[in-house]
């Protein structure tokens, strides 16, 4: 019997949340099913272009964090 896999068990299996069982039953499937793989593929792909993005957040993104946060501080006020 062919098993099917939806999306977000291939995600778990990317990140490594799956069981063993899951994770042989996954690898075996891949090995054999060319859509699987390749729908694979493109998710990992996917993830791997976010984590690349996402390392770090741009100068510009940073000071207007931090010119917001300036704005909506507390005013200290000394006694």
């Amino acid at each position: 019997m062919v098993q099917s896999y939806t999306q977000d068990t291939l995600v778990r299996f990317l990140y490594r949340e799956t069981s063993a069982a899951e994770t042989d039953a996954i690898e075996r499937a891949l090995d054999i099913d060319f859509e699987l793989r390749e729908r694979f593929e493109t998710l990992k792909a996917s993830a791997e272009a976010l984590d690349c993005r996402m390392a770090s957040p741009s100068n510009r993104t940073l000071e207007n964090l931090l010119r917001y946060s300036r704005s909506t501080a507390p005013i200290e006020t000394t006694r």
